[in-house]
Order: C-alpha cells, then sequence, then structure tokens
C-alpha cells in the first residue's frame, strides 16, 4: 500500500474512490473514511470506514507509519490533527488537499480556550506539512501567508464520472423554449454563500416571471431555516429551496432548468456548481474578491455580482452566444479524464522525486 486516503464522506469521496479505483491499481491505495455524511459508500477491499474507538485509532496509526505517503482531503478531523502534532515526522510523507473550509476556518473567530488550543495544533501542523495541493492556487498563497508553511505546492481537482455524462448530455440536448428564467442561490447552506445579500439583490425582479433554486442540504440547518423563511417572504413560491440530498440525476436536472447562477461565497467554495454550471453555458455570478475570481477570471467570463446593483432585467438575464462556447472550450480539460489523472499522477510521484 503505497497511498493512503485519509477521508470525511462527503459527496465526492465516492466519485473520488472511483476515479482512483479506475486508472490506478486499487493494491496501492487504501481509503479510510472516518465520518462525514451518512451517504453510502460502495463496499470496496480497499475502502474502510473507521469509528472514533481506540481500536480504530491504533489501525489508523499502523496504516499511516505502512504507507509512502499519507494523503489528507481536507482537515477537518480533530482526532488526525493531534495524531500529527504528536508524530511529526509523518508530516513529511503528508498532503494536505484542501477542500475550502478547512483553510478558511483560520479567519473565524476562536472564542473558547478549545477552540483556540485547536488552531495552535492545526498552525503546527501545516507549518511543517511536507506538501499542499488546492483546488486554485490562490489558496496555496494564503496557506503560506497565514500559517508560513514551506510546503510544495501541487494542484489538485476532483473528478465526477457520472456527472461529466450528464453534463454531455445535457449540453448536447436540444434547447427546449423557456417561458421562465431560473436562478441558482449558492450551494450549501453554509453562511459563507450570504445567501441574503443576493435575495435583497434580486428583489427588484420580484414581478419578473422567475424561479429560484437554493440548495441548502447540508451545512447549518438552522441557518437553512432562516434563508428558506427569508427566501419565501420576498419571493412565495418562486423560492425553491432544495431541502434534501438528492441523486445525480435529480441534481441535473436542476442545473439544465438554471440560466443563471449566483454564488455570493466569501471563500472558495462551490466549485463544484460553478464549474459545471459553465460549462453547460450558463451565466456565472461571483464576488470578484475570492481566489476562484482570480483563478478563472480572464480564461472564463464571469460577471460580478456587484454589477446587479445596477442591471435592469434584460441585461441580468443577457448571455452572449460566443461566451457560453468560450467558457466551456476552458474548461474542457478541466473536466477531461486524462488531463485530471495527470494531475493526480504529479501528486503520487511525489513521494518518489522526495525521496530520489
Amino acid at each position: 500500500m503505497k497511498h493512503l486516503h485519509l477521508f470525511q464522506n462527503e459527496k465526492f469521496t465516492e466519485p473520488y474512490i472511483e476515479f482512483i479505483n479506475k486508472n490506478y491499481n486499487p493494491n496501492d491505495h487504501l481509503f479510510l473514511i472516518i465520518g462525514g455524511i451518512n451517504e453510502k459508500i460502495t463496499p470496496r477491499e480497499n475502502v474502510i470506514k473507521l469509528n472514533r474507538s481506540i481500536k480504530s485509532i491504533y489501525f489508523l496509526i499502523k496504516k499511516m507509519y505502512k504507507s509512502e505517503k499519507i494523503l489528507l482531503h481536507s482537515i477537518f478531523i480533530k482526532q488526525l490533527v493531534l495524531l500529527l502534532f504528536i508524530q511529526p515526522w509523518l508530516l513529511k510523507k503528508s498532503n494536505w488537499i484542501v477542500w475550502g473550509g478547512d483553510l478558511y476556518s483560520y479567519k473565524k473567530k476562536k472564542r473558547s480556550l478549545k477552540s483556540k488550543l485547536y488552531e495552535f495544533l492545526r498552525s503546527i501542523v501545516i507549518k511543517h506539512i511536507g506538501e499542499i495541493s488546492t483546488l486554485v492556487k490562490g489558496d496555496f498563497e494564503l496557506a503560506k501567508k497565514w500559517y508560513l508553511t514551506n510546503a510544495t505546492y501541487y494542484n489538485a481537482v476532483y473528478m465526477n464520472n457520472e456527472q461529466n455524462e450528464y453534463m454531455d448530455k445535457i449540453y448536447n440536448r436540444k434547447c427546449e423554449s423557456k417561458r421562465s428564467i431560473s436562478i441558482q442561490i449558492g450551494n450549501s447552506a453554509d453562511p459563507s454563500n450570504h445567501h441574503k445579500e443576493v435575495i435583497e439583490l434580486l428583489k427588484k425582479y420580484d414581478s419578473e416571471n422567475i424561479k429560484i433554486y437554493c440548495p441548502l442540504s447540508y451545512g447549518d440547518m438552522e441557518y437553512a431555516k432562516d434563508v428558506i423563511d427569508f427566501g419565501k417572504k420576498v419571493f412565495g413560491k418562486k423560492f425553491i429551496p432544495l431541502e434534501h440530498f438528492m441523486k445525480m440525476n435529480e441534481y441535473m436536472s436542476i442545473m439544465e432548468k438554471v440560466d443563471i447562477g449566483i454564488f455570493n461565497n466569501d471563500r472558495q467554495q462551490a466549485l463544484g456548481n460553478i464549474l459545471p454550471l459553465l460549462y453547460l453555458g450558463k451565466k456565472v455570478y461571483m464576488r470578484n474578491n475570492t481566489t476562484m475570481w482570480h483563478e478563472f477570471n480572464g480564461d472564463l467570463k464571469l460577471f460580478d455580482i456587484n454589477n446587479i446593483k445596477t442591471e435592469k432585467f434584460n441585461d441580468f438575464i443577457k448571455l452572449d452566444g460566443d461566451l457560453k462556447e468560450l467558457n466551456r472550450k476552458s474548461l474542457e480539460s478541466r473536466f477531461d479524464n486524462n488531463a485530471i489523472k495527470k494531475i493526480w499522477d504529479d501528486i503520487f510521484n511525489s513521494s518518489n522525486r522526495s525521496r530520489n
């Protein structure tokens, strides 16, 4: 076993395991799943779900020592941070694949002594970790700035073959004439989406024939309820919250309907929604001060969310056909299996380079 993958079970855990087992020797990869959502993981010989018992922790430590490389798919698991802190020699062969919230938690206020202690442990682990892989380069720059790390940088990307197949079907499907304009706000019930700000921006279009889809199936459920109440108050039945996890075909059917995506996230987040929408030729608004904007604006045609303040409805819904094709062309490699495999080849082979 060369590569030990440590995961929480999240919506892209299963597709990633499928991608690795299909493109690499499964005997070289072991996936240990610790916590996360309750979605079922397909049983495989190289996938093990761990609880937080002493026996599981001992098993985890044993595998960490036996592996050539440890891949930390996000750093959300407190016990794992503690294990790495007290065994710093394991950090040289570790690669932190940043998801977003695990990096930007740096900015959250630490009120309790416990949270301050945990952030201290995290800071030591991140400072001395061997490698960091991010979905956008700007997140690595922030990791260096905030944690003074000397880690080696690698690009990373996650693959979902099922989603890609649906995207190609949707793109090649003949467009039907539509009566209403469908708008998607955000990707989750995370307060970093700032849903209410968007709802306020869109309020001036409330008399138009629109539908507003709002994915809120995971995250802070108290926050989700607050958003739903506010959205219903402003838009009534035009506001459609997506409160439950959906199968891929169901979610992609929503994406097919969407004409405009608005992502008011104040950090790197929602790329699993933003990039597919752009690939499908949809219009996407974002904040202009995030690492995502700086990474993609230029190669892709994005729209500044601040523009909505002064836009009339016809300008808001307008998207030039040439720009749609430009976005698709620019993103082809992002969804290409061979291109994604090359990215992970670089990450997996780095352990060999560091020993040579």
